[in-house]
């Protein structure tokens, strides 16, 4: 594509998008059972800016002993793993989000530029590369392993 990725999903009102022959993606979805476990593993995490998975559910999700119904995994200071329980199942929607530059309390972005991501489905877990609305695109920065039990 030549316009950036959220023009495109703009223009075609889409979640997803082709850029040449590969699947772009705003958001994925899936729904998961209740009393899944949702495990991310942080497979690569490269600067320049930190990102963070967004996972975000119609029902309460726990970590450890927080619960709430959106989390927020930073690249850069979060365990390289996270277990996510669903006590209630329900659909769980992911997309990332990034800061510009290293003010952990800086202006977090998401769903500009050239925001989006390709996920890959072997077996029983997706992974995900993101990449955050910077230019060039590129998803080989910041890329999750998500498996559901």
């Amino acid at each position: 594509m030549t316009v950036p990725w959220a023009e495109g999903f703009a223009a075609q009102q889409s979640e997803s998008i082709l850029d040449g022959t590969t699947e772009i993606t705003a958001i994925w979805r899936t729904e998961v059972a209740a009393g899944s476990t949702v495990k991310l593993v942080r497979r690569r995490a490269k600067a320049p800016r930190p990102q963070a998975i967004v996972i975000d559910s119609d029902a309460e999700m726990r970590v450890g002993e927080i619960s709430a119904k959106q989390f927020i995994i930073w690249s850069d200071n979060s365990p390289e793993e996270v277990d996510i329980v669903c006590p209630d199942g329900g659909q769980l929607r992911v997309w990332n989000a990034w800061r510009d530059g290293d003010d952990p309390d800086g202006l977090v972005h998401a769903w500009l530029g050239n925001a989006g991501m390709v996920a890959v489905s072997v077996d029983q877990s997706v992974t995900i590369g993101f990449s955050d609305g910077h230019e060039p695109a590129d998803i080989t920065k910041f890329i999750v392993e998500i498996t559901i039990d």
